[in-house]
């Protein structure tokens, strides 16, 4: 079997691309969770600005809790819209 130099030339180059391509696309990640962190700490920010305005004024706001009770045992388990 004779082993062409052209087809190692062209495994490297093919190579060659595909890691340039990944480096691009590395590097086209790494701006973006960049950009997202520095949005999410300025947002942390301003809601911790908020939240220091809220407390210094002494307004409490009640927030909605949810009936967390398990239903009873004692009624069959439907869904409320086959009744």
């Amino acid at each position: 079997m004779i082993l062409d130099p052209f087809y190692f030339q062209g495994l490297a180059d093919e190579n060659e691309s595909v890691r340039e391509a990944a480096l691009g696309v590395g590097h086209i990640l790494v701006d973006h969770y960049a950009t997202t962190v520095e949005h999410i700490r300025v947002q942390d920010e301003e809601m911790s600005m908020i939240v220091r305005a809220l407390a210094m004024s002494g307004l409490q706001i009640l927030m909605p809790t949810h009936d967390l009770a398990p239903p009873s045992t004692s009624e069959p388990l439907c869904p409320a819209d086959t009744q």
